[in-house]
């Protein structure tokens, strides 16, 4: 393409699809038919994108005959009681046309199209992809003894160029415009047309997304591979059932700064990781949450443009399971993340802002720290919920010597028991508390820690968790527990 298709195409003008192929095809490279084919067909839907900025290709091409195209579901598995199994599941996500992958064993061609059409009943349209796998002889018998479970077609019984074996057979005709044209001589003598897949990715799909809109006669459901593709290269819309919406304005799928960090340690591998996406503008809430499930990390953090002219930056805050107003290790994290990059602070602070508000962070030396943002609810910890801890926990109520909600984003209970050596002694039970977050505080006898802290959520106990220690910080110097500055340890139970 690049030496040969575009050198050609240089100078032209994009509208002229027609010179351009036969410019091409005049210089000699319809020698090299399949190279050309794909090498022309890129430059082509390049042309189509100059033409249709603006306006979407449908509506070049006689305007949008259908608001949505059916698309297939491709199987490739050539054991019959899997290929069925597997023909099943795609009927069940709301697929109606299979393509079955046959040719490449004549002894199992018949069994797999026999298991597939008892497994997904009459009603479900099946095809067949024999890839030019057969001789003239072969596929009349092959044909003749698939006939009984009704298939839609055939496709390519016969290599591509075998006209003297297979009359109906035609060439594929390459590029957007040309099959338009092959659709249109089609639709003159009342025949159906459809289009086939070899994989593509986004781009090309949703160009014959388009064409499919705009051709009448393309009644039979086209091929995709869609639902095969771990992912993309372009956000559009993905075959999730029977059919998919034409796109509108496809864009390359931007790449964005990451980074992974390791909170609250200077050991590697010992602390809180940490996903850092330092461009998070114009992602959706949607795309955070299923970007934090992949990192399989436990919480994943988006910088964001300041809305309030007093921050620096603004951070969104996700769990595997939903976003969090404010946490600690998050707000470390992405703020070491934003500095290395290169973000500079208004003032001597950073201030980060996220949906709690404002936070506040000081460099001291080379560590970072935050000031405790505003507990969003404080208070006596519900008796009910106490006798729920209680029994998680294996202790008395007269264990507990003072409790409070410490909700900064995420909603701790904390209990103050009466010394570190009993909160280390705990053995929780974590199906007990259920969805209850559960902050433990113990005042050590001496040393250079005042108390020992642990946090229980979910079946999960965090070795160092920011957000419990400032609102716990806040609720005990409140309470006169605690004097205004102290060193509380965290994880040594794990």
């Amino acid at each position: 393409m690049v030496r040969t298709i575009i050198p050609i195409a240089i100078g032209l003008d994009p509208h002229d699809v027609e010179h351009l192929y036969r410019k091409v095809e005049g210089a000699g490279f319809y020698h090299h038919k399949r190279a050309m084919v794909f090498a022309l067909a890129a430059v082509e839907m390049a042309c189509w994108d100059l033409i249709g900025k603006g306006a979407p290709l449908h509506k070049l091409w006689g305007g949008k005959y259908r608001e949505r195209i059916e698309m297939i579901a491709y199987l490739f598995v050539s054991d019959p009681e899997k290929v069925a199994a597997e023909a099943r599941h795609y009927v069940d996500r709301g697929f109606r046309t299979i393509k079955l992958k046959t040719g490449v064993d004549e002894r199992s061609d018949v069994p797999i199209a026999k298991a597939v059409r008892e497994a997904v009943g009459p009603d479900i349209r099946n095809r067949a992809d024999v890839n030019g796998a057969w001789t003239p002889g072969t596929a009349k018998r092959m044909i003749s003894r698939l006939a009984p479970f009704d298939l839609e077609y055939v496709e390519q019984p016969l290599v591509h160029d075998d006209l003297l074996g297979h009359a109906q057979l035609r060439r594929w005709s390459p590029g957007l415009w040309q099959a338009r044209k092959a659709a249109s001589i089609c639709e003159a003598a009342g025949i159906p047309v459809t289009l086939h897949s070899g994989g593509e990715l986004g781009c090309s799909t949703a160009a014959y997304l388009h064409l499919a809109a705009s051709t009448p006669n393309m009644f039979p459901a086209i091929d995709g591979q869609q639902h095969n593709q771990a992912d993309d290269v372009v956000p559009i819309p993905r075959c999730s059932a029977t059919t998919t919406a034409v796109p509108w304005g496809v864009q390359m799928m931007r790449r964005r700064i990451f980074r992974q960090v390791d909170v609250f340690t200077k050991v590697p591998f010992l602390g809180n990781p940490l996903a850092v996406v330092l461009d998070g503008n114009d992602l959706s809430t949607e795309e955070m949450q299923g970007f934090t499930r992949w990192t399989n990390l436990s919480e994943a953090t988006f910088v964001l443009p300041a809305v309030d002219p007093k921050a620096d930056y603004r951070v969104r805050i996700f769990t595997g399971s939903g976003e969090l107003p404010f946490a600690g290790h998050p707000t470390l994290g992405t703020c070491h993340a934003w500095l290395e990059a290169g973000g500079t602070p208004h003032g001597s602070e950073i201030v980060q802002e996220c949906e709690l508000g404002l936070v506040r962070i000081t460099r001291m030396g080379g560590r970072l720290a935050f000031a405790a943002p505003p507990r969003r609810r404080s208070g006596a910890v519900g008796e009910d919920e106490l006798v729920t801890i209680c029994q998680a926990l294996a202790i008395n109520r007269s264990d507990i010597i003072d409790h409070s909600w410490c909700d900064n984003g995420p909603e701790w209970r904390a209990i103050l028991l009466k010394s570190a050596e009993q909160v280390l002694s705990l053995r929780p039970d974590p199906s007990v508390l259920g969805d209850i977050k559960l902050g433990i505080v113990g005042p050590h006898s001496g040393g250079d820690c005042a108390f020992e802290v642990r946090a229980i959520y979910g079946t999960e106990e965090d070795p160092v968790t920011g957000s419990l220690n400032a609102a716990v910080a806040q609720w005990l110097i409140g309470g006169g527990h605690a004097p205004d500055r102290y060193v509380a340890s965290q994880g040594a139970a794990l």
